[in-house]
């Protein structure tokens, strides 16, 4: 066995090579796909997750808008949201698209906690009020009810 073949630095560097180029490849796939079918949601997360994963938040954002025009209703779509506006420091917009996250159902506050997307919010009041209120369990932005006529009405 060579020793490139033992050396763990080696192995990393050609195992992110590989991902890289795996990237390359499905992001300009993915792209003639949208180019045919621009609302294909599952085409939409891959192509907005490998931007992210690429620290492309500038490409990543745009796709994260359009996911949640198109599927208003899915929580996680405004985290990811969030998390773009507050990885390029737009840190009212990624406010604003928490919040929407939340009144939506997003619940996964120790991930929240802990996300580095997120850090840019840390150090804002906002960003404390919110989590005192999810570990209180009291709702500061609470969520509307539910306004849909009752059919035995």
């Amino acid at each position: 066995m060579s020793r490139n073949q033992q050396d763990p630095i080696h192995s990393i560097v050609k195992e992110l090579q590989e991902q890289s180029e795996q990237i390359a490849f499905e992001l300009d796939f993915f792209a003639g796909i949208l180019e045919r079918d621009p609302s294909n949601i599952r085409v939409l997360v891959a192509q907005a997750e490998n931007y992210s994963l690429l620290g492309s938040f500038r490409e990543s954002l745009p796709l994260d808008i359009r996911l949640t025009k198109l599927r208003p209703e899915r929580s996680v779509f405004w985290y990811n949201l969030a998390c773009s506006y507050s990885r390029l420091k737009m840190v009212d917009a990624a406010f604003d698209a928490l919040n929407q996250a939340i009144n939506r159902g997003y619940d996964d506050f120790p991930h929240l906690i802990k996300d580095a997307d997120l850090k840019p919010l840390r150090s804002d009041a906002r960003f404390t009020a919110l989590i005192r209120e999810y570990r209180t369990g009291v709702s500061l932005t609470q969520k509307k009810p539910n306004t849909r006529p009752n059919p035995a009405e």
